[in-house]
């Protein structure tokens, strides 16, 4: 965690990795909404200085230059909004930003504020203001990072507020470690704002991991259930030595967005100091390993998990990679098919060349 005394910080190497995580998500996010939409937002609600103490870029630049940077970017309107509730450092980001992205070398029609103030005023304010326009938010990726563990400043009523809108989706940090620690350092009626509901009370009886593991599975639900979120994905990210660092949770109204979220999770270099689990079963967490291989080491477990779940039966190609997409900790990857037709235990009709995996064509897999 970042001193919160000081106005810039050293970057820590998880943090390089939600960054990294950022870059691959924006790269496939611009593109897919960008062909439907004339204007897409990009909310950092706890954006920070912008800079770290090494030089490194913050959360705000990395938004900024791996959209203008894009080979695909958005031809409409692209509004970055950063909030940040510290005068200084609010000070800092203006400057950082003015510096990188002087006036006139953004596209046209893009623009970026910074507002000094906290994000629930700051988000329910333009909510409203939209609201009594009659008109909906724009498709929007919200980017909650804070620092820390606060139902004020991140309570469930305002995140389902933004995923009440179309194609609008959430990337949250969540720190379950600092649930546990009541009521002692976080109070009750915050931990009811965070998750929306009296639901969080269920972990006063479990002891440990079992603790955590509640809370996540907690939060993720009040996101369907409170803020409207479709689908959710948890990656647990761990230091070196075996500890939870913190939870990255996504939630969003289409597949499309989990895939992306996914294919991101799968696209970043750990760099040998953090790993990733995907939460998918909490019961039976994956871990992701970036072995580079010819054939990955994951492709016989997926595989085999659509062996057991599909054997018999004859299912399309679409139906296969929602169920990848939603239920597995997988990538869809073919693969995995050509995997499973060689081994005899898949057969594919509606296609023109062998070993392809086009949409339409359906699958049928052998018994087991």
């Amino acid at each position: 965690m970042p001193n919160t005394d000081e106005t810039v910080w050293e970057m820590e190497p998880h943090t390089g990795s939600k960054h990294d995580i950022l870059r691959h998500y924006l790269n496939r996010w611009l593109p897919i909404l960008g062909k439907r939409s004339t204007t897409m937002n990009y909310i950092d609600a706890f954006a920070g200085p912008g800079i770290y103490k090494g030089g490194e870029p913050g959360s705000p630049v990395v938004a900024i230059e791996t959209a203008r940077t894009h080979v695909m970017r958005p031809k409409g309107k692209v509004n970055f909004l950063f909030i940040e509730k510290d005068g200084e450092r609010a000070r800092v980001l203006k400057e950082q930003l003015a510096s990188r992205f002087p006036a006139g070398t953004l596209p046209d029609g893009w623009s970026y504020a910074v507002e000094n103030g906290e994000f629930v005023t700051v988000v329910e304010k333009g909510l409203n203001e939209i609201e009594a326009q009659g008109n909906h938010l724009a498709p929007t990726l919200a980017f909650l990072d804070p620092f820390g563990f606060s139902g004020h400043d991140l309570p469930m009523s305002t995140v389902g507020r933004i995923l009440k809108a179309p194609r609008c989706e959430v990337f949250v940090t969540f720190m379950a470690g600092f649930a546990t620690r009541f009521p002692e350092v976080v109070p009750p009626d915050t931990m009811t704002k965070l998750f929306g509901d009296e639901r969080w009370r269920g972990v006063v009886d479990l002891k440990g991991e079992a603790r955590t593991d509640f809370l996540l599975a907690t939060y993720e639900g009040s996101l369907k259930t409170i803020a409207g979120a479709k689908f959710t994905r948890s990656f647990e990210m761990k230091s070196s030595d075996g500890r939870v660092i913190y939870d990255l949770v996504f939630a969003t109204k289409h597949p499309k967005g989990l895939e992306a979220m996914k294919e991101a999770m799968w696209e970043i270099d750990p760099r040998g100091t953090y790993t990733f689990s995907d939460r998918t079963d909490p019961n039976q967490r994956f871990l992701i390993e970036f072995d580079g291989g010819v054939e990955p080491h994951w492709v016989a477990k997926a595989a085999q998990m659509l062996l057991v779940r599909f054997s018999g039966k004859t299912i399309s190609r679409r139906a296969l990679w929602e169920y990848v997409v939603v239920d597995t900790p997988f990538p869809d990857r073919s693969s995995v098919l050509k995997r499973l037709e060689l081994d005899g235990k898949l057969t594919v009709s509606g296609r023109q060349r062998k070993l392809s995996y086009p949409d339409g064509c359906t699958l049928c897999f052998q018994p087991s």
